[in-house]
């Protein structure tokens, strides 16, 4: 969930997160920029929803989806526990793989915890309120 602590917040304004609580938080900034600067409406949600979804199957290439990739990228390669592999000439070792995995398994944890925070936070209300102006579907 993308509740932390002040200081951490504080941290991640100039360092890469290191916990999937810290990137499903960097991770709903930048999905909360998205409809603040755009406005609420399901086109908005709608496209939200789909560039998480495009990032989780990598094909993310522009806009909210490639933002939202680079954030996964920096807690998948975070210097903490594993070497700049890019920058080397021979493959990853075995333990960069098994730590490549769990974060990946992380990161789209971390991805589809903040698609469903954002859905009961601020889309479901949003219907809620649809629902009452203009009549139920269901």
């Amino acid at each position: 969930m993308p509740y932390i602590k002040a200081e951490d917040r504080i941290r991640l304004a100039l360092d890469y997160p290191r916990t999937a609580g810290e990137l499903n938080y960097l991770l709903t900034l930048r999905i909360k920029k998205e409809f603040t600067d755009k406005g609420q409406s399901y086109a908005v949600f709608n496209d939200i929803v789909a560039a998480i979804e495009l990032v989780k199957i990598g094909q993310a290439s522009i806009g909210l989806a490639a933002d939202l990739e680079d954030i996964m990228a920096m807690y998948l390669f975070a210097t903490n526990d594993l070497p700049a592999l890019e920058e080397r000439m021979e493959p990853p070792t075995e333990e960069e793989l098994v730590i490549l995995g769990q974060r990946g398994v992380s990161a789209l944890g971390a991805i589809e915890c903040a698609k469903l925070e954002f859905i009961r936070r601020v889309v479901s209300p949003y219907e809620d309120a649809k629902i009452v102006a203009n009549g139920d579907v269901y």
